[in-house]
């Protein structure tokens, strides 16, 4: 049961009736959940002009604090027509890296790490708060939080969500890419003020060009594809206009790479998407050999089934598995009864004190891919027509 001063205090944060407010929180278009001292709301769905992904916080001595949703970038299939037609004049090119997207707050006395969905992370909260802390903090010392946040890509291998090593942080880094101000993200001058003022992480810019300068636009795409990294976000300086992302071949077969090793759960939907990348990339600009991409692609879709199956005979094939570090126990319980809480299953299956940290190896059942392939090696039959 919601008291009755949190939902006056989220009517009065976002205008909607109190009425309606229960209606929504009843289909599960709001969701209602409690992080320690701090009682939210995530918005699932847009309604009535808030975002999807925004979070309402609440605490009874406190304000309420809106933090809007942010918008997802459109991609771009065909450079040379959408960046011309798209931008006004300049476009700054920033690294896009390979993470999941983070906005972090100071709430009643606190900082809190809210994901693209809306909610708040236990395990990034604490990381963001081990980590960065101080220096964030400072940050909202000066500027008010009720009009200012962060937002950014969480990166590493230790995460609970996208896994990937970047040199520059190889377990657990958080790059600033937006400053948000009054709710909209304000002018990239900004941004380069703040983390060069408090010594924060942002993601690399890698050059402003002017919206017809291809050239340089496909340079900055080689290079990049030449480092395995995952691709460019597109900005106008002064956010006039919405921004758009592209990938990397390199990327993109990476990523149908995993995918197919769990094609029962997510081949079709890595598959079908980044082939149509990569087609409309090679109409327009390879990125390199035509021929060494297509054997490439061919690997990547057929090396991974073929692993799968032998991790299926082994018993393997069912889960992917990784690390999370916590400095409490309290911590990681908090994490596991937050996935728990969500519907999400993870399977504990080793804790390793080292030093000062906990260290949980964890399995995410992929439940689809072990049934599909422990039906086949049991009877032979495929069971697609």
């Amino acid at each position: 049961m919601i008291e009755e001063w949190v939902l006056d205090s989220l009517s009065d944060a976002t205008n909607i009736p109190i009425d309606y407010l229960r209606q929504l929180i009843e289909k599960g278009t709001i969701r209602f959940m409690k992080y320690r001292n701090v009682l939210y709301f995530s918005f699932r769905k847009r309604v009535r002009g808030i975002e999807e992904g925004t979070t309402v916080l609440i605490s009874r001595n406190e304000d309420p604090l809106v933090v809007i949703g942010y918008s997802h970038i459109a991609r771009v299939a065909l450079p040379s027509i959408a960046l011309p037609s798209h931008f006004i004049d300049k476009i700054v090119v920033e690294e896009k890296m390979d993470g999941y997207n983070v906005r972090v707050v100071f709430y009643a006395g606190n900082l809190f790490a809210i994901t693209r969905g809306g909610l708040v992370c236990p395990y990034t909260t604490q990381k963001i708060r081990l980590l960065y802390g101080d220096k964030i903090k400072e940050f909202y010392k000066e500027y008010d939080p009720y009009k200012y946040f962060l937002a950014g890509e969480v990166v590493g291998k230790e995460n609970p969500y996208v896994r990937k090593e970047y040199p520059e942080a190889p377990r657990f880094g958080y790059f600033i890419f937006d400053v948000f101000r009054e709710n909209k993200p304000a002018p990239l001058s900004l941004r380069s003020e703040i983390v060069e003022k408090y010594k924060l992480n942002s993601v690399r810019v890698l050059g402003v060009i002017d919206k017809d300068d291809l050239d340089s636009f496909w340079r900055f795409l080689e290079q990049l594809d030449k480092e395995g990294r995952e691709g460019v976000v597109l900005k106008d300086p002064e956010y006039r206009v919405e921004p758009l992302k592209y990938t990397t071949n390199v990327a993109d077969i990476s990523d149908i790479a995993h995918g197919m090793l769990f094609f029962g759960d997510e081949g079709r939907d890595y598959l079908y998407t980044r082939v149509l990348r990569l087609g409309f990339r090679l109409y327009e600009k390879p990125l390199g050999d035509i021929e060494k991409l297509y054997r490439e692609l061919g690997r990547a879709i057929l090396e991974p089934i073929v692993e799968a199956i032998r991790r299926g005979k082994r018993g393997e094939a069912g889960y992917e598995e990784f690390t999370l570090s916590f400095t409490s126990y309290l911590d990681a319980q908090e994490f596991v009864e937050f996935m728990e809480q969500l519907g999400l299953e993870l399977t504990v299956v080793d804790i390793v004190e080292d030093n000062s940290e906990i260290r949980l190896i964890v399995r995410k059942p992929k439940l689809e891919t072990e049934k599909l392939l422990a039906r086949v090696l049991k009877t032979g039959l495929f069971g697609y027509d």
